[in-house]
């Protein structure tokens, strides 16, 4: 059979499989699942829930706009329990740090460390100047003054505070977590791409995914 509109040969049968594939991974079936469901190559599954994630990371990236109003801001280590110093991404471990637009987006980052600079670099980056910011007590958070009003909470003593609290980002982080689980370990070649998807699926999840991812593919 031949596209009108590009006059490429493209097999239904091929098309209806597809679009199979990409059902299963708008409702979160693992790869190896789908593929033993589905009768068909674990890599042939594979390498399309591998594409979705790149076109969900670069329409992630086309629709970036900076986060404004008010943001929570906190961070989480995947891959394992953190040990060691906060701040700094132990081994085997992967640290990310979240924004979240109350009543919007969230958005996440992979920054190196926790340090002051990369908290700064990245509050530049992805928030307008002028927003108001909400945080824990990490040292690191206390310069988020400089890009607009700073409220933070001590977590040892209550995890919230009227408006000030970052109980939306720990449910993303919830979230994020549940559904990193049924991988069972995620490369840091990849891990971006997953975190983007995760990203993509929670600012959507009133959306028809299935939808939206084939109007990706």
């Amino acid at each position: 059979m031949y596209c009108p509109r590009c006059k490429k040969r493209y097999s239904f049968k091929k098309t209806e499989r597809v679009k199979k594939i990409i059902e299963y991974f708008a409702l979160e079936i693992p790869a190896n699942k789908a593929s033993k469901v589905l009768h068909l190559n674990y890599k042939t599954v594979y390498r399309v829930y591998q594409r979705l994630r790149r076109k969900i990371a670069k329409r992630t990236e086309e629709e970036f706009r900076k986060l404004s109003g008010e943001i929570e801001v906190d961070d989480a280590y995947f891959g394992g329990r953190r040990k060691g110093n906060r701040g700094r991404a132990a081994s085997g471990k992967t640290l990310v740090l979240g924004m979240l637009e109350r009543e919007g987006r969230v958005f996440t980052s992979l920054p190196e460390n926790l340090g002051l600079g990369q908290v700064l670099e990245a509050t530049r980056r992805y928030a307008e100047k002028g927003s108001v910011f909400y945080t824990d007590k990490f040292r690191s958070y206390k310069s988020l003054f400089i890009y607009g009003r700073h409220f933070s909470l001590d977590h040892a003593e209550k995890f919230a505070n009227g408006r000030v609290h970052i109980n939306g980002l720990e449910g993303f982080w919830s979230f994020a977590k549940e559904r990193m689980l049924k991988y069972h370990g995620i490369s840091k070649k990849h891990f971006a791409l997953y975190m983007k998807e995760l990203e993509f699926r929670y600012n959507h999840r009133n959306n028809d995914l299935i939808k939206l991812f084939t109007e990706l593919w």
